[in-house]
């Protein structure tokens, strides 16, 4: 798991500090970005490349990690964030998708929690124990109002395993591990009440819009529409569990070429795959929107990247 953290004024901000906000300081917004199965190679300034200006700790004396044919990652936003804010590069991560999120949500182990060593499969009537308390009711008793987007995946079987239950004010996602990034199949709900929002549609498209748009484009989407309507003068803290770069391994075309994108990768798998990436450093660029923020001092970002594996000798 890599933790990049941009804090503005806030640098030296502790991460368990999220939690524990003293209502005597200013309360940055935070936007929390959850990448999915984002490889640890794959984002720019561990790819090393010295004529580039990446410089990583964990390998200092820039030997390359990668190269043309397999794909080198550009993520200049990210890579702003991660040389202005604080990285986490000794982190370690559950190694699959619900022991992850139990773990960031309530800040112990999944051991503690029950979720794990496995993922949460469908139809099986289990969560995240309504005893655990997550990072979103701390926040609302800090004063913030939370949003998750995205990915769930910490249990559907009852209400009150759901986000607006555990301390988000809305939610909108998919509920199990993964689905298609074009057909949403009915489980991209805007609320988490199980019998009045199955087959619901985002607030940001209408149903006949739903289906063959990518699920990428409607979280990012999501997060525009939250932050343009938010009083600046409120906290705000969104959850943002992006479906990229998680599997299944779909073509993006029409909205990337892959193969007129990244014609020097040479297996189209790996070059579906990158194609995902550009939505995730998108979010990375959130801090110029001083307009929408208020200002890039007030947001704090913490971008999370779990099952991020790298060889160690």
């Amino acid at each position: 798991m890599k933790f990049a953290i941009n804090c503005g004024s806030f640098a030296g901000l502790a991460c368990c500090s999220l939690l524990t906000i003293s209502s005597a300081l200013s309360r940055p917004h935070i936007l929390f970005i959850l990448a999915d199965d984002y490889g640890w190679n794959d984002i720019g300034y561990h790819a090393n490349h010295s004529a580039e200006g990446y410089y990583n700790a964990a390998n200092p004396s820039g030997e390359e990690t990668s190269n043309v044919a397999a794909g080198i990652m550009r993520t200049p936003h990210l890579d702003r964030l991660a040389a202005q804010g604080i990285k986490l590069e000794s982190y370690y991560v559950q190694p699959l998708c619900s022991p992850t999120r139990s773990t960031i949500m309530t800040g112990r182990y999944a051991s503690h929690t029950g979720i794990g060593p496995d993922v949460l499969v469908e139809n099986v009537p289990y969560g995240v124990p309504g005893r655990e308390v997550f990072m979103a009711q701390y926040l609302k008793k800090a004063g913030y109002a939370t949003h998750a987007i995205g990915k769930w995946h910490l249990g559907k079987c009852d209400d009150r395993y759901m986000a607006t239950y555990r301390g988000f004010d809305s939610y909108q996602g998919y509920l199990d591990g993964a689905q298609s990034y074009w057909r949403h199949a009915g489980d991209y709900r805007n609320s988490t009440t199980l019998s009045d929002s199955a087959g619901e549609t985002p607030v940001c498209a209408t149903p006949a819009e739903v289906n063959g748009i990518y699920s990428t484009t409607l979280e990012t989407a999501e997060v525009d529409r939250i932050v343009r309507a938010h009083p600046k003068d409120t906290p705000l803290f969104i959850y943002t569990a992006l479906h990229s770069v998680h599997g299944p391994n779909e073509d993006p075309y029409p909205l990337v070429d892959v193969n007129a994108t990244f014609p020097e990768i040479v297996d189209y798998q790996r070059r579906t795959g990158c194609a995902r990436w550009p939505w995730i450093d998108s979010l990375g660029s959130q801090p110029n929107h001083n307009a929408l923020w208020g200002s890039a001092k007030r947001l704090c970002m913490v971008s999370v990247i779990p099952s991020a594996f790298r060889e160690i000798d």
